[in-house]
């Protein structure tokens, strides 16, 4: 079996997870005995079986697909709209299913939902993102698959070792924009008056927020440092080590890398107190209310003050894992 990797938007315009998402499965994916290659666009003659688009196709896409005898797999993260207040993505649902119901073509195609509804397998992230998507696009329950993220062997490894040390910051690792709230955390670092540490890079140094970013870092010293990005694994498990504890305080995600290599190496996470993270982790992470900057303070200082009393997240998988699960999709098709 060959397995044609697409994905519309280039690598090089924007790093971040789903980047790592995607390179780690095609490398786990090719470890299990899948050959995978990378969809060329300008090469007629490239062969293969089954091709797995990361994002949403248009219709053409999904209707050339299927002519050429390919079977279709998407990877689909739908965080923005699992964050969405429940009223409002309630009306979404009523809204979006009748325009299916009645056959609106024009508006399906121009959406995409028909592609998702032609394709054979959806791949969701997580529970809460398959059950909206199935009932927002109406999708088929068969066709609707749960793989969550997994992580590097060595975040695994590094978790089996004993913990020397109780840690002598709190960590937030992300890339740097509005969406993970980055400038706002160094803020309410200075007044909980508690160490955070940053990792992480912008798309691009002359953004507005990275600017305000790197302005908040300053107003909260000592408390918030940063020193860009950790340049390899290796160097990111050292700042693991040193932490006492992990903060993402997004306003929405999908399944955080960063919180899931925490996990696997024992260290304690304090999550935003949001559906996305409160249905995925339950009580194997603490929460913070995001919504009044006192209170935010407030729960950063107490997740500092018993961090090596709080729980972590279990049951991590490697990526070998996940492309395991994935192959068993891709051989059933």
């Amino acid at each position: 079996m060959k397995v044609l990797f697409d994905h519309p938007n280039p690598f090089l315009l924007a790093h971040g997870g789903f980047q790592t998402q995607i390179e780690q499965t095609k490398k786990a994916l090719e470890a299990v005995g899948v050959e995978v290659e990378w969809l060329r666009w300008w090469d007629d003659q490239q062969k293969g079986d089954l091709i797995h688009y990361f994002g949403k196709p248009d219709l053409s896409y999904v209707n050339f697909t299927r002519s050429k005898g390919y079977k279709l797999v998407i990877s689909l993260i739908i965080s923005g709209t699992t964050a969405k207040d429940a009223l409002l993505l309630g009306l979404q649902k009523i809204i979006t299913r009748r325009l299916i119901k009645f056959k609106m073509r024009k508006i399906c195609e121009l959406t995409r939902w028909e592609s998702l509804r032609k394709s054979d397998a959806i791949v969701f992230l997580t529970e809460l993102e398959a059950e909206t998507g199935r009932q927002l696009w109406m999708l088929e329950p068969k066709k609707t698959h749960i793989i969550p993220n997994g992580v590097r062997e060595e975040f695994i490894v590094a978790g089996k070792e004993e913990k020397k040390q109780k840690g002598e910051h709190l960590l937030y690792v992300a890339t740097i924009r509005d969406l993970k709230r980055n400038a706002e955390v160094a803020l309410a670092a200075g007044r909980a008056k508690v160490p955070i540490r940053f990792l992480g890079a912008p798309y691009s140094q002359a953004d507005p927020y990275y600017i305000k970013f790197l302005e908040a870092v300053k107003v909260a010293a000592p408390f918030a440092k940063y020193e860009g990005a950790a340049a390899t694994t290796k160097d990111l498990i050292n700042e693991y080590r040193k932490a006492r504890g992990v903060l993402l305080l997004s306003k929405m995600e999908g399944l955080s890398l960063a919180v899931l290599e925490a996990g696997a190496m024992g260290i304690p996470v304090l999550l935003s107190q949001r559906p996305w993270a409160i249905r995925e982790y339950g009580s194997e992470a603490t929460y913070a209310n995001i919504d009044n900057k006192h209170r935010e303070a407030r729960d950063i200082r107490d997740f500092w003050g018993k961090a090596d009393q709080s729980p972590h997240i279990k049951n991590v998988r490697s990526w070998t894992d996940i492309a395991i699960k994935l192959k068993d999709i891709y051989t059933n098709l």
